[in-house]
């Protein structure tokens, strides 16, 4: 039975004192059990009446009280509370209150919900701590959303709760940035059941529980795009380098603006081209080496942690990894009894898995996607796009923690999986999946595909955007965009003279000249041509909520 009534916040020892207090306001007599855990869900040990107890048992009469009391000596120790009644029905309240150098606060026990709302504050006297709690047997996961005095959206992030786990933690050590931040209101929902309090502490020492409540209106949610049906651009600039039947591509971006490289892979001659900002002054020697003789194809960045990814096809069939900017290999793997080869045109994906707090790579293999651990090349399973044909290139979203992977052959739209590669739709088996979106727009091969997040600065994610697919028509490239929301078809966008377009890649951040970033494409397995972001926002009409 799941609890009925979490307290998110126990302390014990270190002159603390923590006292539950249970009210049976019923005409029946209420039994049941409390228990303490830690924050992994671990059993916790409290001293309850001079004994060390992980759980009490209580019965309260009709009108009852129930009082138990954690002592203060000894080491600090932290956690949750449960309780949980025998009564499926019970109506007992319950609170617990913190007595810590003279002072005293309560705070009442609150049910598990999938949405709570509570005051939070941050300042240069005063600071939010904010208590969430996963009662379950399954991983939860939470999205926070902050607003200021008036309303308005600050930020947001998505925290992962493991099985039983509870975390603590300062409104700033949740969000980033806060400098100017300091007071409004933090909006948590999820599809799992949860609970959250807020606690603000003075300089002084001094405790206080912020309001909060679960009856609430859910938030707005992303806005939608407006369609734009069709959109034609001039390119910025064109580059033809070394590199021969050019394939994928990826930016990398530094703090300095002037630290931007432009990279793109030649499955021709086994290499990766390397541009540097402004691009047009001419490309850097090619990484050629460790490469062998398989075809270089997938390539992406991970911009948190400044690695260069780049997959190579059979017989190579290795992932290897290059430091940023220093273009240094670190390390390459691949190499497993389970996985033949990496057939002719692996791609990459890269998502910051939400519960494990893990990065995950997947390498698309034709009809496999064989997933890693991307800290050490381990292989950790594998699954299959539904359906016949084959799939090269994916797409991972962090924040709904999604991958998106156009059919590449038989233009069938782009599948949606989660991140362990179960299928977003409910399907006998993933063979009988149809793809959730874009299955009546492809005329070619769905190709290279990006993702752009709003904010336009890239700094934030606020859950909108699109999705974008280069559909490969050979006489002229539709690069179809999708809603992110709704996964709708907004438009299709053309790029003046750009054809048979394999990969693309988008950088949002602001370059001189590119106040919105760049979006780039291959044109027909020869040149990589570019485009300013701000052009293709005013050619379609879209733009950032």
């Amino acid at each position: 039975m799941n609890p009925q009534l979490v307290f998110p916040q126990v302390v014990q020892g270190g002159g603390a004192v923590s006292e539950i207090v249970v009210s049976n306001p019923s005409r029946n007599t209420d039994s049941g059990r409390i228990d303490f855990f830690d924050p992994l869900g671990r059993p916790l040990s409290l001293q309850v009446d001079g004994t060390s107890r992980t759980s009490v048992d209580y019965s309260i009469p009709p009108g009852g009280v129930f009082k138990i009391e954690a002592a203060s000596n000894g080491t600090v120790q932290t956690g949750y509370v449960t309780l949980t009644s025998d009564l499926a029905d019970t109506q007992v309240t319950a609170s617990i209150v913190y007595r810590f150098k003279g002072t005293e606060v309560s705070i009442p026990a609150t049910a598990p919900t999938r949405q709570h709302h509570i005051v939070v504050e941050r300042g240069p006297s005063a600071n939010s701590a904010v208590a969430l709690v996963n009662a379950l047997d399954h991983p939860v996961d939470v999205q926070l959303r902050l607003f200021d005095q008036e309303g308005l959206s600050v930020s947001q992030k998505a925290i992962g709760l493991g099985p039983h786990e509870r975390i603590a933690r300062f409104l700033d050590e949740v969000f980033e940035g806060l400098d100017d931040f300091e007071a409004g209101s933090l909006h948590a929902d999820s599809t799992d059941l949860f609970t959250m309090i807020s606690l603000r502490q003075r300089d002084s020492g001094s405790l206080s529980a912020l309001p909060g409540s679960d009856r609430i209106l859910p938030l707005p949610g992303p806005a939608p795009a407006s369609p734009f049906q069709a959109a034609v651009v001039l390119p910025d600039f064109v580059l033809n380098g070394e590199g021969s039947n050019i394939d994928s591509l990826a930016f990398w971006s530094s703090e300095d603006a002037s630290q931007t490289f432009l990279f793109v892979t030649a499955k021709g001659n086994q290499l990766v081209e390397v541009w540097p900002f402004p691009f047009q002054s001419g490309e850097l020697d090619p990484i050629r080496e460790p490469f062998g003789s398989g075809r270089v194809n997938g390539i992406l960045v991970d911009p948190q942690a400044d690695l260069l990814y780049v997959a190579q096809a059979q017989p190579t069939s290795q992932v290897f990894v290059f430091s940023l900017p220093e273009l240094q290999l670190i390390r390459q793997f691949g190499s497993h009894p389970l996985i033949d080869d990496f057939g002719s045109e692996p791609g990459l994906g890269l998502l910051n898995e939400r519960i494990s707090a893990e990065k995950r790579l997947y390498v698309t293999v034709d009809h496999i996607v064989h997933v890693f651990r991307a800290a050490t090349g381990e292989l950790i399973h594998q699954f299959q796009p539904g359906g016949p044909g084959s799939f090269e290139t994916i797409q991972a979203d962090d924040r709904n923690q999604l991958l998106y992977i156009p059919d590449e052959n038989d233009q069938r739209g782009v599948f949606a999986y989660r991140f362990d590669g179960t299928p977003t739709d409910e399907c006998s088996s993933q063979a009988d999946c149809q793809s959730p979106f874009g299955s009546d727009v492809f005329q070619d091969d769905g190709e290279g595909i990006t993702l752009y997040t709003c904010p336009s600065s890239g700094e934030a994610d606020n859950g909108s955007g699109w999705i974008v697919v280069s559909d490969q028509r050979n006489s002229r490239t539709d690069f179809e965009f999708f809603d992110r929301v709704t996964w709708n078809h907004l438009g299709t966008l053309q790029i003046e003279g750009v054809g048979n377009t394999d990969g693309i890649a988008s950088l949002q951040r602001s370059l001189p000249g590119y106040p919105l970033g760049l979006f780039a494409a291959v044109d027909d397995d020869k040149e990589t041509v570019v485009v300013g972001w701000h052009k293709i926002l005013a050619a379609t009409g879209l733009s950032c909520p």
